[in-house]
């Protein structure tokens, strides 16, 4: 406990230093001459480089990026136009560059024997092409011009030089790339429900959290272990160990309810996990099924939005333990190098998350075209 209550002095001091260090420094603070003052006391900070870092700064990606991790990020952006039609990039492609939309539309579909089927249209301070960069597997779909417009480039290698020498630029950026990575598992959720008819707020009738696990002790240890297994070795990831709580549920029991609140994430120790959604017509239609060391309920963490999808225990039943947002936010501002470490693991989760329910839905699209 005294460990713990070290920690959090020091997380107190860190925030004080860091609202210090923005009431200081915020670009917000000061008009363009003084910033151009400061510039030329700095080496290789121009004028056009910091109209490019208060622009990359204005879009919700950047927002809380502080003066010091913008300015790298935008050393690195690279403006350009596209055309109405222009490809971006294509399916299959194997870049990893990011993208954000400037100005204009930019449309993300894929080609089917039924031909062009739409993912989603992104407006201006959108980012897209994270899902390649994280996952280093090649686009699931192509990029168009919707209309005319630029965007900014950010080099994958380069970006990885900097975030590899700069650890608090990757958290802050994995925290970025959570978010929308998450908005855009939750818009895909949405389109699901449009092509089946199902309701936006799902009944909670007889579908009532699952409580009714029962508590179970496992050692710090074990779960230990199970991060190990995902590549969280950091000294932090004890403190998630040893104040996260541990429940057993038997086969098809309810772990917690789409349309739920959720304030922690889950991660199975045995068993297995199904997550699935009620589709009007259909029943159960599940998503996915998770094994030992996967991780899910996620998602209500980075956005405070209900649950997207039931979370039950499979055919054999399943042990899990649970950490609460309060926890995790509190140890993730510890270390960066443990902030990367998890917040890397639940990026490459939600890529492959989204990746695989494009795949339902550009499925279920040409189905429907056969009926």
């Amino acid at each position: 406990m005294e460990t713990l209550i070290a920690l959090r002095i020091s997380v107190l001091q860190k925030a004080c230093d860091n609202v210090a260090l923005s009431h200081a420094k915020m670009f917000s603070s000061v008009d363009l001459s003084e910033r151009r003052a400061r510039a030329g006391r700095g080496p290789g900070i121009s004028d056009d480089l910091l109209r490019r870092a208060t622009e990359l700064r204005s879009m919700s990606l950047f927002r809380h990026f502080t003066d010091e991790l913008i300015i790298p990020i935008a050393k690195l952006a690279e403006a350009s136009s596209f055309a109405v039609g222009e490809v971006i990039f294509a399916e299959g492609d194997t870049a990893r560059d990011l993208k954000i939309v400037r100005e204009g539309a930019v449309r993300i579909a894929r080609t089917t024997p039924i031909g062009v089927q739409v993912l989603t249209d992104l407006d201006a301070g959108s980012l897209f092409g994270e899902v390649s960069y994280l996952d280093a597997l090649p686009r699931s779909a192509t990029a168009a011009g919707l209309d005319e417009g630029s965007l900014f480039t950010l080099p994958a290698d380069a970006l990885d030089a900097v975030v590899e020498s700069n650890r608090e630029l990757a958290v802050s950026l994995l925290w970025g790339f959570w978010q929308t990575l998450a908005a855009k598992v939750r818009a895909a959720n949405a389109r699901m429900s449009e092509l089946f008819g199902a309701p936006s707020k799902p009944s909670q009738e007889d579908r009532e959290d699952g409580g009714g696990g029962t508590r179970v002790h496992l050692t710090e240890e074990t779960k230990l272990d199970i991060l190990r297994e995902q590549g969280l070795s950091s000294q932090e990831m004890r403190l998630l160990a040893k104040y996260s709580r541990e429940k057993s549920y038997p086969a098809d029991a309810l772990i917690f309810a789409e349309g739920g609140p959720g304030d922690r994430l889950y991660i199975v120790v045995d068993g297995s996990v199904r997550i699935s959604r009620m589709v009007p017509g259909m029943g159960e239609e599940c998503l996915s099924i998770l094994e030992r060391g996967e991780v899910f309920g996620e998602l209500a963490l980075i956005d405070e939005q209900p649950r997207s999808a039931d979370a039950r225990a499979h055919s054999a039943g399943c042990t899990v333990f649970s950490i609460s947002k309060s926890l995790l936010e509190e140890v993730l501002s510890m270390d960066p190098d443990a902030a990367v470490q998890f917040l890397s693991l639940l990026c490459r989760l939600l890529c492959r998350r989204l990746r695989a329910m494009n795949e339902r839905l550009v499925a279920w699209r040409v189905m429907a075209s056969h009926e």
